[in-house]
């Protein structure tokens, strides 16, 4: 060491220090004081010593992390049990429209394929079942509640409205549901008689208007769907 440098030293004793060198934690060759790396062995001297592993490794599981980030939901859904289960319940009847309260529980689709109306009278006579149309979309997605509603086509209304409807005791609504991969079962539904009657005066409300447009609804009183006194 020659003498300017004694004296610079002397001068800044914080350059001396950086330049003392010191053993490196894994070869044990000198190295700078401080230093996140050593130029002999190439070992990390920061927190990545700790770890254990190379650069290499380390930017490996780096991938592999960021791999199972983007594909782990996927994989999930592979291994998790798909199923649909959907809940029905009866709502009082909307103007033209029977209504169910649509709850799916399940993880996957669940779909209403249709819907019928059918009646008894006090006689005990089944009076056949006249088809429904589903308003709304009949697929209930995973999670989902909706209303679905069901009402008559123009074509279908004359049937129904040719029923004795004035002897009907009692009226169910039939839904065909279908669940993931289950086959079609249907549910009936018990609808009650004032909301049956209900229903049928907007059906027959809604018929005359198509048939006659313009023209007032008839009395209440001569509705065919009034039901007769005991």
């Amino acid at each position: 060491m020659t003498d300017a440098q004694s004296q610079a030293d002397a001068q800044d004793p914080s350059r001396n220090i950086a330049e003392v060198g010191v053993p490196c934690a894994v070869c044990r060759e000198s190295i700078k004081q401080g230093a996140k790396k050593c130029i002999r062995c190439g070992s990390a001297l920061d927190w990545r010593r700790w770890l254990g592993v190379s650069e290499t490794t380390l930017a490996l599981l780096v991938a592999l992390i960021s791999v199972i980030g983007s594909t782990g939901p996927r994989i999930i859904e592979l291994f998790t049990y798909k199923h649909s289960d959907l809940r029905l319940v009866l709502r009082p009847t909307d103007y033209q429209h029977l209504q169910l309260d649509a709850w799916n529980q399940g993880n996957t689709t669940s779909h209403v394929i249709s819907a019928s109306v059918s009646a008894k009278t006090k006689d005990g006579t089944q009076i056949k079942a006249s088809q429904l149309n589903t308003l709304g979309s009949p697929a209930v997605q995973a999670g989902q509640e909706i209303l679905l509603g069901f009402g008559f086509t123009p074509s279908e209304v004359s049937t129904f409205l040719s029923w004795p409807h004035t002897q009907i005791q009692s009226a169910t609504l039939s839904v065909i549901v279908e669940e993931y991969k289950q086959k079609p079962e249907t549910r009936t539904f018990d609808v009650p008689l004032d909301q049956f009657v209900l229903f049928c005066r907007a059906t027959e409300d809604a018929d005359t208007q198509w048939r006659h447009p313009g023209q007032g609804i008839d009395n209440r009183l001569t509705s065919r769907c009034v039901p007769h006194p005991d």
